[in-house]
């Protein structure tokens, strides 16, 4: 009945009636704006460990100015060398960034293109090219909306409206919206200058810089499904054209491997002298077999002094002095060609070249032999990391880590070869010496989170596993004014970091969920104690196995008969849960569900909850597991596993899990017996991830289940309802946009009309259970919302994304209590969460610069209202203590809507002062603070008062680690 309400009193405020009589939301789906627009989102980092950049470009005549555009993180700019960055692409419907191109006769026009080109796992869509004509402040949309990926754009150096656009195509299915695209008019039309089929993209296209007319492109087969990836086939090849795209030749012969499924090609001319050119080239298995490179490791020999002729059948680099005509292979210097084939050649110097891998090489001698460059920066990245006690006790100071591997972008001043900037896995490096020294910029928040997690401590601190980074913290505020800094930021562990589970009991037990060395692992510390043990569900370990790489038992920790010839198969990020009723039983996800009741010491397993598919029968463009590419799999070694669990909060051993082939199987006594229940789900055609569940906490036989069919090419978000167990479903997606698949969901702790879910295009939000959402993104950039959580004490809402760090919507108790009875009022005062007084430290921030991020604090205190009309008079609130003295008044909007009005917690200032003779004075005069106690608040409004008590607390945790 009360829902029922609400939704009346939502579509007075929000809706106009249609003629059928169903509610028909207002333009640009933003009806609910009036009541969500100053619930904003704060950005808290980390900036520490950056994020995967793709490309850098910087402005030949003006190389202050600098770009940078990340996987998922938008395009960043600097104005002074990389001291600080603005980002300059939030407004954009993607954050995902393939290329950027700066016109060279007009560095005001500057091209994007969206679409990570490089193949992970966690690779998502683009949506086409833009354009902007005011270096960055504005853009338009100039179409290729479907083309997935973006590799590369070139723009003639002569003619700011001539643009080649080196389109991937859609990794995840087969569409023609891919090739390389050519405009003669600014982005207006496009014609296919060069289309293979609808499998096969371009990759790489790189102009002559002498002649543009003269350009070598590259197409690219592949694709990739939730169980592998298929890099090359026989639309793969090498291409030229003299006539700027009217016809173009495929190179064959000349000194190059023989077609037959070749994989990624990349290139780079020589500025001073175009004959030049290099072509980092992955040949396929036509050419000498499988293991051509393009899944792990280096191509061949190559580093270091050769140890014979290279091999022309496995990937290396050729030079070409005849512009593409001939080449010659020089070594096998190319490792991992699906993830990366880059190649640049200093400017000056034929001889000098940089291939981008693992790490840095350097060739002085046209790329015969290589070294690391520079030797201090492979120091740093192999530089061991630990847990850090003190680092978690304070909340900062933790071990960082300096810089990354896995390199993407770089660009070398052709006027001045010793400026160059690189971009990898953990952001951007700069250096003014060729590469003997680096600066690294670390203070753009571009963190890949998969999953956020809290504490409960006071203030509470923030966790979540980052994309080839580790495990991280940092504190949700601090009491330094000057906010959060990088100071602040302590690494856990290192990996690929994925789910982190905290004691709520205790915050120093803590889980860490990570990838590395071979596989999925599982660590419990102890930050009181040091301790740290492994304690990964494993078998008792085989004749020969040592357990060096697991440090488990040689009897193992499963207690539950497996049989010994079983394969446990785990997902890259498996689903992990502590349990939300008892914190010693934890639950870890393979192909069966683990469950311990001792923290892990020991676990039982269930059956098999797949659907245990053989992956080798299943068909990537009819060739993955039959025929081999150049490039295969890339790490993805299981399919057919748990990636969500969840428990509910309301009836304990009431268990969902969601597998990554498409079964969603739920138990009602503990994990003892189970139901697949996606049969009564809409059938697909594939089988679907589950990645997002959510259980009630109101009805434990609700829950909210979001699928993800990406990986098949569809990006239209699958959400459902469930209130019987999982035996009928109701489909919730209502006006969601139509591309953007679930990645999470979850249901408020307060109230069960209030939604919230996070699509891989943005953050939406449900007043009515389901009917309708809303987007939730003010101050929030239309990136990947991978993980949420509403804080179980202080009523924060905690996003990770997958780009862009951790955000927090600081207290959303007015939407925790928005009800129809709410709406309905004339005016109303939400009751105030309780305000703490932090012990600010004496000592403010000062002495970092401006080369320092900052993340600002929450208000100290909010105070909200709503108004269901325009107010006809001044809105006011008053704080009084509990003798009535009026401590403080502050001014509220008369606008209709929820108001949010911040407070400092200080008493009304004295009015400015004068200036003396001297210059001083002058200006405002903070107000003494107000002392811990007991307040009520009155809002004054169209002549009513309405009055709320409000506590005011100490700094309950001010020289306590816990």
């Amino acid at each position: 009945m009360r829902s029922r309400r609400l939704i009346r009193a939502l579509a007075a405020l929000c809706v106009v009636i249609g003629s059928s009589g169903i509610w028909r939301l207002q333009a640009q789906n933003d009806s609910l704006a009036s009541l969500l627009k100053e619930f904003s989102w704060r950005a808290i980092g980390p900036a520490t460990l950056g994020g995967r950049v793709d490309d850098i470009e910087v402005v030949e005549s003006n190389t202050h100015i600098v770009y940078v555009g990340v996987a998922e993180g938008g395009v960043w700019k600097s104005e002074n060398e990389g001291t600080t960055w603005v980002p300059v692409f939030d407004a954009q419907p993607t954050q995902s960034i393939g290329d950027i191109a700066i016109s060279r006769s007009n560095p005001n026009v500057v091209w994007v293109g969206t679409g990570e080109a490089n193949t992970r796992q966690s690779t998502t869509y683009g949506a086409g090219v833009f354009k902007s004509t005011d270096a960055g402040k504005t853009w338009t949309f100039m179409g290729l909306g479907d083309s997935g990926h973006i590799g590369r754009i070139v723009i003639d150096a002569k003619n700011p409206d001539i643009v080649y656009v080196a389109a991937a195509g859609d990794v995840f299915k087969a569409d023609p919206e891919r090739g390389l695209f050519k405009t003669i008019d600014g982005g207006k039309t496009w014609t296919k200058s060069k289309f293979i089929d609808d499998d096969t993209g371009f990759i790489d296209v790189a102009m002559d810089p002498s002649n543009s007319n003269i350009l070598l492109a590259s197409s690219y087969q592949r694709r990739r499904t939730a169980w592998g990836f298929n890099g090359g086939g026989p639309g793969s090849a090498m291409w030229k054209t003299i006539d700027a795209g009217k016809t173009w030749k495929k190179l064959e012969g000349g000194g190059l491997p023989p077609y037959g499924k070749w994989g990624r090609v990349g290139f780079d001319f020589f500025r001073s002298n175009p004959n030049s050119v290099y072509a980092l080239i992955e040949p396929g298995p036509a050419g000498g077999g499988e293991e051509g490179g393009g899944g792990r490791g280096r191509g061949g020999r190559g580093r270091g002094e050769a140890a014979g002729p290279p091999d022309p059948m496995r990937p290396g680099l050729w030079r070409s002095d005849d512009k593409g005509n001939t080449w010659k292979l020089v070594s096998n210097e190319n490792g991992r060609p699906m993830y990366f084939s880059q190649v640049r050649v200093d400017p000056k110097d034929s001889n000098i070249v940089f291939v981008l891998e693992r790490s840095l090489a350097r060739s002085s001698d046209g790329g015969r032999t290589w070294k690391t460059t520079p030797e201090t920066l492979l120091a740093r990245i192999q530089s061991p990391q630990r847990p850090s006690v003190v680092a978690f006790e304070r909340g900062y100071g933790g071990p960082l880590p300096d810089s990354h591997p896995d390199l993407h972008a770089m660009w070398i001043n052709p006027n001045d070869s010793n400026n160059i900037w690189l971009g990898h896995d953990g952001g951007v490096d700069v250096s003014h010496d060729a590469g003997k020294t680096w600066r690294l910029v670390n203070w753009m928040p571009i963190g890949e989170f998969y999953t956020v997690a809290v504490d409960m401590r006071q203030p509470y601190h923030v966790y979540g596993g980052a994309q080839d980074h580790g495990i991280f913290g940092l504190p949700s505020r601090v009491r330094n004014g000057g906010g959060i800094t990088n100071s602040h930021v302590y690494e856990i562990a290192v990996g690929d970091g994925y789910h982190v589970g905290v004691d709520p009991t205790d915050a120093a037990i803590f889980y860490a969920s990570v990838s590395g060395g071979g596989g999925q692992h599982i660590w419990r510390y102890n930050f009181r104690t040091g301790d740290q043990k492994y304690i990964r569900p494993t078998p008792p370990r085989g004749a020969g196995d040592t357990g060096q790489a697991t440090a488990a038992p040689p009897e193992g920790n499963i207690k539950t008969p497996i049989p010994a010839n079983e394969v446990i198969r785990w997902n890259w990020n498996p689903g992990f849960l502590l349990s939300p009723h008892n914190p010693s039983i934890v639950y870890f996800g393979a192909n069966r569900l683990f469950k311990s009741y001792d923290r892990g010491d020991t676990w039982i397993a269930t059956k098999d909850l797949t659907k245990n598919l053989d992956r080798r029968k299943l068909s990537i463009m009819g060739v993955l597991g039959t025929e081999p590419t150049a490039s295969k799999d890339d790490g993805v070694s299981t399919w057919g596993t748990i990636v969500t669990i969840e428990e509910s909060p309301l009836m304990p051993g009431v268990i969902w899990v969601g597998t990554d082939d498409g079964n969603l199987q739920v138990s009602q006594d503990g994990a003892n017996t189970w139901s697949d229940v996606s049969g009564n789900l809409e059938k697909f055609p594939v089988n679907y991830y589950v990645p997002a569940i959510s259980a009630s906490n109101f009805d434990p036989g609700t829950a909210y289940v979001g699928l993800d069919g990406h990986h098949a090419g569809d990006f239209r978000p699958h959400l459902y309802k469930t209130a019987d167990f999982g035996k009928t479903w109701t489909r919730i997606t209502a006006n969601l946009p139509a591309r953007g698949h679930v990645n999470v969901v979850r249901e408020d702790r307060v109230n069960r009309n209030l939604l919230y879910v996070g699509t891989e295009n943005g953050f939406y939000v449900s007043l009515d259970g389901g009917k309708a959402w809303s987007k939730f993104m003010t101050d929030l950039p239309a990136a990947i919302a991978h993980d949420v959580l509403v804080h179980p004490r202080d009523e924060d809402l905690v996003l990770a994304t997958l780009g862009r760090s951790f955000y927090i919507v600081d207290d959303v108790t007015p939407l925790q209590q928005l009800t129809a009875d709410v709406l309905a009022k004339g005016e109303h005062l939400f009751r105030p969460r309780a305000a703490i007084l932090w012990d600010h430290d004496r000592t403010s921030w000062h002495g970092a610069g401006d080369e320092t991020w900052r993340a600002k604090n929450p208000p100290d205190a909010i105070l909200s209202y709503y108004l269901r009309l325009q107010a006809s008079s001044d809105v006011t609130i008053q704080i009084a203590d509990v003798t009535g003295t009026l401590v403080r008044e502050l001014k509220g909007s008369r606008e209709p809507g929820i108001h949010r009005v911040m407070w400092d917690l200080r008493k009304t200032p004295p009015p400015p002062q004068p200036a003396d003779q001297f210059g001083g004075g002058g200006g405002p005069i903070l107000g003494d603070p107000i002392a811990p106690g007991d307040y009520t608040v009155t809002l004054n409004a169209n002549g009513h008062k309405l009055v709320m008590p409000w506590a005011i607390r100490g700094d309950p945790n001010r020289d306590k680690p816990y």
